[in-house]
């Protein structure tokens, strides 16, 4: 059975987390995290090879694949390029943006047991229509003598079964950069529902720091501009995010531990996400 640590970091010095997997088999896998968004950018795709999970070891990132991402409709076909600065990571070589209804297929090739011919690696995923924020607002309360802001939101959330993965940028950088900060919920008590004013996150006033872990809470300041990403998802990325946090968190207060068989939408016995959504963003000053 296999066992696996995720944690996650930023990867370079872009709006993007990256995986890292450890797992106690003697035997390495292939490890690849990534997605294709709506949003223009050089949509980026990480590979490298699991490290036994007690060795405590980075992965090793893995150069010279060969990555695609193309849509099924065949009129985007995008070949990823390895950084020069970032072994292990790919991008396209330009801006490019994921269209809402589309399902994308990646493809990677790459000889991972060096016997001269390269094995095969696919995952599909589909970009979902986007959520959309109508507003949000920022609340001051304290409690026993600290301060916190409150982060609300305003929208309507569609009928039917949704997933859902919100992300928070402070002053136009990204600030879930770790897995404990991202947020993976399902729309079971929302479903249908217009929003109004619900909680989305508790910020900790700058002034708080030193009193708390800074790994665990998020700190801001008046005058800081917060901008709040809902991405609607596939309930496979949904069941990654909440996995890899279990694994993080530990899945029982009790018998905390990482997981097993962590769900993937990787083939041929490689792990990881590649995942595709369409971001929905919205900004507020804090007063």
């Amino acid at each position: 059975m296999r066992t696996l640590f995720i944690c996650m970091g930023i990867l370079l010095s872009s709006c993007t987390e990256m995986i890292e997997l450890q797992t106690n088999d003697t035997d390495p896998v292939l490890v690849v995290y990534g997605s294709v968004t709506t949003e223009p950018s050089y949509q980026t795709i990480e590979i490298s090879r699991s490290a036994p999970y007690f060795k405590n070891d980075s992965n090793l990132q893995i150069s010279d694949a060969k990555v695609t991402i193309e849509s099924t409709d065949g009129k985007q076909v995008w070949k990823l390029k390895e950084l020069a600065r970032k072994k292990g990571v790919y991008q396209t070589e330009r801006k490019v943006a994921g269209i809402v209804g589309l399902t994308y297929n990646l493809r990677i090739a790459y000889d991972f047991n060096n016997d001269g011919a390269d094995e095969m690696y696919n995952a599909s995923t589909t970009i979902k229509e986007p959520f959309h924020i109508d507003s949000l607002k920022v609340n001051s309360m304290s409690v026993l003598g600290r301060h916190y802001y409150t982060i609300n939101l305003f929208a309507q959330e569609p009928l039917g079964p949704d997933y859902y993965v919100s992300r928070f940028y402070i002053n136009g950088g990204l600030a879930t950069v770790m897995i404990t900060w991202l947020m993976a919920f399902d729309d079971k008590l929302i479903d249908g529902k217009y929003l109004n004013g619900l909680l989305v996150y508790t910020f900790s006033d700058q002034n708080n720091q030193g009193e708390y872990d800074p790994n665990k809470v998020l700190f801001v300041q008046s005058g800081d501009t917060v901008a709040v990403e809902i991405d609607r998802v596939e309930k496979g990325y949904y069941d990654f995010i909440t996995q890899c946090k279990s694994s993080v968190n530990g899945e029982n207060p009790f018998f905390g531990g990482p997981p097993s068989n962590i769900v993937t939408n990787l083939t041929n016995g490689a792990v990881g996400y590649f995942a595709g959504y369409a971001p929905s963003r919205k900004s507020v000053i804090v007063p």
